[in-house]
Parts: structure tokens; sequence; C-alpha cells
């Protein structure tokens, strides 16, 4: 058996993420777009927390010599707030696999965090805990607006309703619009604290 590397022929490493850049792509229509890697990412990374009790809520991946890997997880319902030791706990078990995964083919720093503040969204269900809240995205392409208004990809609006066909209502001072939610690129959860 002749397991030596052939001139030409490029040997894949079947644990390495894909790191060439691809449009990007949503895991379904269910939750707003993400790249191919952060689409692995995430398919390999939420069962892991979840094997821990945590969610994934969301992953972003910054692709450039010494990047990032941003990963957010989230408490199961009915559990407590998450703190740095649950986020220590998830690194300590997720470092050994990206070590293995090798999502990047350059060095890059894999920081865990909570949700904080303004959570990130990126699930269907992510925006239907939204509903009749405020929330800030930014859409793939710029979004058509009534005249005298300019197309726009950046908005902070009310979360209106979020259709089973992944459809979210939001309203704002130009009205109201709907949007798939595989158009956005981003978007968090702007909460409201009251004294």
């Amino acid at each position: 058996m002749n397991t030596g590397h052939r001139p030409g022929v490029q040997e894949r490493n079947p644990y390495r993420l894909t790191t060439e850049a691809q449009p990007a792509t949503n895991l379904s229509s269910l939750s707003i777009s993400k790249t191919a890697t952060e689409t692995r990412l995430i398919e390999n990374t939420a069962p892991v927390l979840a094997s821990l009790g945590y969610e994934l809520v969301d992953i972003e991946v910054v692709e450039r010599q010494n990047g990032i890997i941003r990963i957010v997880i989230g408490n199961l319902p009915g559990a407590e707030m998450i703190g740095v030791d649950d986020c220590e706990k998830a690194h300590r078990e997720l470092g050994p696999l990206f070590d293995v995964w090798d999502p990047m083919p350059y060095a890059y720093t894999l920081e865990l965090s909570s949700p904080g503040e303004n959570p990130p969204m990126r699930t269907i269900e992510h925006f239907r805990a939204a509903c009749g809240g405020q929330i800030k995205f930014q859409t793939l392409e710029p979004y058509p607006m009534p005249p005298p208004a300019k197309a726009r990809k950046n908005w902070q609006v009310d979360l209106i309703d979020v259709g089973d066909d992944g459809v979210i209502l939001v309203k704002d001072t130009l009205g109201e619009h709907r949007i798939p939610i595989g158009q956005i690129r981003s978007a968090s959860r702007l909460q409201e604290w009251k004294p």
C-alpha cells in the first residue's frame, strides 16, 4: 500500500473545514445567512454544546491572518445565566475539537461568550422570542424602500411577526416590511432596560 504524497495531487484532510472563499449560504430558510465555514462549524459545534447543556446561539468567523472564531453560547430554558465558568467549560471541550477540525489555514483565536445585553439572533426561534420588541439587523443586499427613501441594508425596527415560512414582518417610520430571514447577514435583539 503506497501512502506517499503524489505530485500534483492535493491531499484532503477529512476533518478540515473548507476555508476557500465561498458565497454565504443559509442552513435553511429558517436561519440567517452564514458562510460555508460558519455553517459547517455550526453543524459540528451545536451537538457538542448541547451535550454540555448549552445552546449554540451563534458563530461568527473572521477569516483573515490571525482570524477569529466567535462562539456565543446560551443556557437551555430553565437554567441560570451563562457565566465565565460556563464559557471556560465549553472552551475546554471545543478547543481540542477545533484543533482536529482545523477550520482555517492560519492562526486564529477561539472566543466564547454569553449572549450579552443585545443577544445575537440566528434561528427562527430566536426571532420568535424577540417578537413584540426591537431588533437590529443587516440584510445581504440593499432592500428597496418607498421613494424618496433610498434602499438600505441596516435596520433598527419593531419585530411584529415571524411566519412559519421564515419571513419576518417588521415596522418602522416608513411602514411595514417583509424580509426573509435567509436574506439577513446578522441580527440582534435590542433589550429594553427599565429602572
